[in-house]
């Protein structure tokens, strides 16, 4: 009677478990650890509850993870995650409270991820140079896995402002916490002669910028070249990218020039311009540090000190300024490659004011 009644049991916890199970062949179920509360994995028998919630949970972030880093948070609706995963929306609030702890969550496991990467780096390797090596090759590795559909998605950290001053505090004292460590990493190695002489906080920063943005770029890739990132990043952090015998030396300052001309200042459109241009750059710089959920129309007429009815002589509405931010932005990255492609110098000059003048625009 007992082994009967556990059958029904297991048959019942199976029919209830079937749709998250699904979902989790879908999305990844290898990584779970860094999802899981580690607590729950302690008993492993099926109808530990506790197991049974954080595996379910786990395909819920990875799920949401996939879709914030393709869609960004503000078009990511639980409906479309509740979709995916076969389940209905009501069922995803036994995870998640709203939206936003949605996402909260979400970037709270990317950044368990980072330190557990860098923890296993550090107790692996004692070099500082072969432990940084480490952890970036494995924020890759572990995005790859991802696009395999071997391991869990991870929401690159890139909206923490639009979240909640609770939210947000938390997540940037483990984002600091993360850059302090590997600017230490960096730090030693250059004492130690291994790394050459540098800025620690803007080499790290631009590395892991780079990390960040890593999902969009390795997803465009052909496969067979994206298995290749990985000795591509270890060759160009470890030798850069001069050759040792080349005596290129780098300029000290762009040439702002292309950006400034002369026009007409009693012109009414150049004018009108001019204030769009405005309403750009600051609607730019908003949504780059809060996203654009977090971004009010109130907040860009304070910045210029302008009513709203100005705003909206110029735009419909916030989405409108979103995207010709996006075109102001193109516009201005295909001057600096039109003004590039013109300069007489040699391909490393022309690289070295390129940047230059893209690091210019922000």
């Amino acid at each position: 009677m007992a082994k009967s009644h556990r059958q029904r049991r297991v048959k019942y916890l199976k029919f209830k478990l079937s749709n998250i199970e699904n979902a989790l062949g879908r999305f990844g179920a290898q990584s779970q650890r860094i999802f899981l509360d580690h607590t729950a994995l302690t008993n492993h028998s099926p109808f530990s509850r506790g197991l049974q919630r954080e595996t379910k949970r786990a395909a819920v972030l990875s799920c949401a993870a996939k879709l914030l880093n393709t869609k960004g948070a503000r078009s990511t609706t639980l409906t479309d995650i509740a979709s995916r995963l076969g389940l209905t929306k009501t069922s995803l609030y036994y995870y998640v409270s709203n939206k936003e702890d949605l996402i909260y969550q979400c970037y709270q496991a990317n950044m368990q991820q980072a330190h557990d990467q860098l923890d296993l780096a550090v107790q692996q390797h004692s070099a500082p140079l072969a432990c940084l090596l480490a952890f970036f090759e494995s924020q890759i590795a572990t995005t790859l896995r991802s696009l395999d559909g071997e391991g869990d998605f991870y929401a690159a950290p890139l909206e923490f402002a639009s979240l909640k001053a609770e939210h947000r505090t938390v997540l940037e004292a483990a984002y600091r916490q993360l850059l302090g460590r590997l600017i230490d990493l960096l730090k030693r190695g250059i004492e130690s002669g291994h790394i050459r002489p540098c800025d620690p906080i803007v080499t790290i920063r631009a590395m892991i910028g780079a990390m960040d943005w890593s999902f969009y770029w390795l997803y465009e890739m052909p496969r067979d070249e994206a298995e290749q990132v990985i000795d591509v990043v270890r060759d160009l952090l470890t030798h850069g990218l001069l050759n040792p015998n080349s005596n290129y030396s780098p300029g000290q300052q762009a040439d702002l020039a292309i950006f400034s001309e002369q026009e007409p200042a009693f012109d009414r459109d150049t004018q009108n311009r001019l204030k769009q241009e405005a309403f750009l750059k600051a609607g730019t710089r908003c949504f780059n540090q809060k996203g654009f959920s977090g971004t009010s129309l109130d907040e860009i007429v304070e910045q210029l000190n302008v009513s709203k009815g100005a705003f909206y002589y110029h735009f419909a509405n916030k989405e409108a300024l979103l995207t010709q931010c996006y075109d102001y932005t193109l516009d201005q990255l295909e001057r600096v490659i039109t003004h590039v492609e013109h300069i007489d110098a040699t391909p490393a000059a022309r690289l070295d004011v390129a940047m230059r003048l893209i690091f210019s625009l922000q």
